[in-house]
């Protein structure tokens, strides 16, 4: 097993992660008016507060290289 921190991840991937949360609310709420930046905030908040500063993945998800 592999330990990733999930917040600083998401940091990483904040582009990607902001355009994907983006289309998801869209697609589950298509009438919806939101701010992507605002959401990617709250979304970040959450995961802060909900997951544990390092986490547990299996080797297959990380490559090294």
């Amino acid at each position: 097993m592999a330990r990733i921190k999930m917040v600083e991840i998401i940091d990483d991937l904040s582009v990607e992660t902001t355009k994907s949360l983006s289309a998801a609310v869209k697609e589950v709420l298509p009438n919806s008016e939101f701010d992507e930046q605002i959401l990617f905030r709250s979304f970040r908040k959450a995961l802060n507060q909900k997951c544990y500063r390092w986490s547990k993945v299996r080797d297959s998800c990380i490559d090294l290289d």
